[in-house]
């Protein structure tokens, strides 16, 4: 009898450890910041700038903005976009590149800094799910390249469970999982993806070339002073 309790408790072990290791995990923890209320929609080169001059010692001047962009990643192109941000009271700001993950699909991206915030551009921020990123107005920032749902955090969470997506990181590459039959939106700061081209549509170049361009004049008379 005791020998046949023995018996009895190793095949209901083993009938746990594979169910455990034949079922495949609903969710996994992931970065994911959020693309909403970071202050107005200035556009792209207005919050460029609203950045360059906090940096360099002015007021922080919260503000969003994107442009639509082309990435060109070993040879593969993208049609996603960059994301400008400078958070209220200039707790962070940067500039990310958002691209595009299909419905079940991979996608493996090498990375000059695999420690910098990489994950998944959600909508909405602070938990409130949306399908479409939006300023603080709020106006919809419609084109944005977002994935449903929200940062459960504030704007940025380091560690969020995110269902049937992965991320996983080596020293200098992240592949992406996404088992979910609809797409979603992954990110990575600006330049951090090894071999990435950029090329922004005609109207987005434009934009980038009148804020280079004031940028550029400020320099100019700050050093001529």
């Amino acid at each position: 009898m005791l020998f046949s309790k023995h018996l009895w408790k190793l095949a209901l072990s083993l009938l746990v450890f594979l169910f455990f290791a034949v079922t495949p995990s609903r969710a996994d923890k992931v970065v994911v910041r959020g693309g909403s209320t970071y202050g107005d929609n200035t556009g792209f080169a207005s919050c460029v700038d609203n950045i360059n001059t906090f940096v360099g010692g002015g007021s922080a001047i919260n503000c969003e903005g994107f442009i639509t962009t082309s990435f060109i990643i070993g040879g593969t192109s993208f049609s996603g976009a960059k994301f400008a941000f400078l958070e209220p009271g200039g707790t962070d700001f940067g500039i990310l590149d958002i691209l595009p993950l299909g419905g079940n699909s991979t996608l493996t991206l090498g990375l000059v800094n695999a420690s910098l915030p990489t994950g998944i551009f959600a909508c909405g921020s602070f938990g409130i799910n949306s399908s479409v990123a939006q300023d603080s107005t709020p106006t919809d920032m419609t084109g944005l390249l977002c994935t449903s749902g929200s940062s459960s955090t504030g704007y940025l969470n380091l560690s969020q469970d995110v269902t049937n997506v992965q991320a996983n990181f080596t020293s200098n590459s992240v592949t992406f999982v996404n088992d979910n039959s609809t797409g979603i939106a992954i990110f990575t700061e600006d330049g951090n993806i090894q071999g990435t081209t950029a090329t922004p549509e005609p109207a987005s170049g434009l934009l980038i070339a009148v804020g280079a361009i004031a940028l550029a004049g400020k320099f100019r008379r700050s050093s001529s002073r």
